[in-house]
C-alpha cells in the first residue's frame, strides 16, 4: 500500500478468519507506517474487529491497526457504558436509594413499620424554584443527607436555563429525582375529580422527556407522584395498570409539614406539624415543597431535620 514506507514487497493481507486478536491482520515483519491525519473512531474499528472484517474493505488506514486489542474493548465497554440506562440517580446516589415499589406498598397497606427500623425520606413537590431550591440544597449538602425530588415541568420551563440547572445539580448531588407531572393542572387531569387517563398519560410523558432533554436521553424515573396524590380522585384503576405495565411506583406520603394545606404557616408551626404527623412510625415518607412561596420551609428545614437525625432515623431516597 502507498502509505507503507518498506523495501519488501507488499505485506500480503490473509483472508480474514472470525478470531478475536487483530494479529492476523499484520505482516510478518511490520513496516514502517506512516499516519494519516484523519483515524476512525476507536469504537468503530473495534467494531469491525469483534464483527471480523477486513479493516481495509471499510476505508479504515492501516496505521490504525496499530491499536491495541485492550483499547478497542475499552472502547466499547465505554460506549455501552454511556448508552446504560440511568435510574433516578447518579452512581454516587445509588448507596442512599430505597426500593420505591415497597415503600409504595407499605403506604398502600397503612402499615408503617419496618423491622424496629427508622427511616424517613425528605421528599420536594413541585420544583424546581430558582428562590427556594438553591436553599434546599445548600442545607441538604451542609447535612450530608439526601431527598427525593419531585419535578414538576412547567415549573422547570417557566424558570429557564436556571431552574434546568438546578435539576441538574439535584441528580449530580445524588439526589432522587421524581416525575410529579408537566402541568400540574388538576382540571386537565382529573376533570371533575375523576381520571382522565389519556391526558394524565400525555402530560406524564411530557414531564418524562423534559427530564431526559436535560439530564440525558438515557434517564428515567420509576418513581411518579400525582399532583394532589393518588389517594385524592377517583376512578384510578387505569393509572394502576399504566404503572404497573410501565413498572412505575406512585409514592404518596404519611407525613407532613403542611405547607400546602391550611392557612399559611411560619416555620416552626411547619416544624410541629411535620413531627406530629411522624410520630409513632418507623417508616416516614415526608411531603414538602420547594416551590415559590416556600420561604418557611426552608426556614424550617434545618429543625426538621434535626428531629430526624435525634430520634436515629436513616436518610434514604426513593428509586
Amino acid at each position: 500500500p502507498k502509505h507503507f514506507r518498506h523495501s519488501s514487497p507488499s505485506p500480503v493481507w490473509p483472508t480474514p478468519q472470525p478470531a478475536r486478536s487483530y494479529t492476523w491482520w499484520m505482516p510478518r515483519h511490520p513496516p514502517l507506517v506512516h499516519f494519516r491525519s484523519a483515524l476512525p473512531s476507536p469504537a468503530r474499528f473495534a467494531r469491525l474487529h469483534t464483527n471480523g472484517l477486513h479493516p481495509q474493505q471499510h476505508g479504515m488506514d492501516i496505521s490504525f491497526l496499530c491499536v491495541s486489542t485492550l483499547w478497542g474493548r475499552n472502547c466499547l465497554k465505554e460506549e455501552a457504558e454511556a448508552k446504560k440506562p440511568i435510574i433516578g440517580v447518579n452512581e454516587e446516589g445509588k448507596k442512599y436509594t430505597y426500593d420505591a415499589k415497597k415503600v409504595q406498598e407499605k403506604l398502600n397497606n397503612h402499615d408503617y413499620t419496618n423491622d424496629g427500623k427508622k427511616v424517613v425520606f425528605l421528599t420536594f413537590d413541585d420544583g424546581t424554584s430558582k428562590t427556594n431550591t438553591p436553599e434546599v440544597l445548600r442545607i441538604l449538602k451542609e447535612n450530608n443527607i439526601k431527598a427525593t425530588f419531585f419535578l414538576t415541568g412547567s415549573n422547570i420551563e417557566n424558570g429557564g436555563e436556571t431552574a434546568k440547572d438546578l435539576v441538574r445539580q439535584e441528580f449530580n448531588s445524588g439526589h432522587a429525582i421524581a416525575n410529579h407531572s408537566y402541568s400540574h393542572d388538576f382540571k386537565l387531569l382529573y376533570p371533575g375529580r375523576n381520571l382522565d387517563m389519556e391526558a394524565f398519560k400525555a402530560d406524564y410523558e411530557k414531564n418524562d422527556k423534559l427530564l431526559k432533554s436535560i439530564l440525558g436521553e438515557n434517564f428515567t424515573t420509576h418513581v411518579m407522584r400525582c399532583p394532589g396524590g393518588y389517594m385524592s380522585w377517583k376512578n384510578m384503576d387505569p393509572l394502576k395498570d399504566y404503572l404497573n405495565e410501565n413498572k412505575i411506583a406512585s409514592i404518596d406520603w404519611n407525613a407532613l409539614n403542611a405547607d400546602a394545606e391550611g392557612p399559611k404557616k411560619n416555620a416552626q408551626q411547619l416544624v410541629d406539624f411535620a413531627i406530629k404527623t411522624a410520630q409513632g412510625k418507623e417508616m416516614v415518607v415526608l411531603l414538602m415543597h420547594d416551590t415559590y412561596g416556600k420561604e418557611e420551609t426552608v426556614k424550617a428545614l434545618p429543625s426538621i431535620i434535626k428531629y430526624f437525625k435525634d430520634n436515629g432515623y436513616e436518610f434514604r431516597t426513593l428509586v
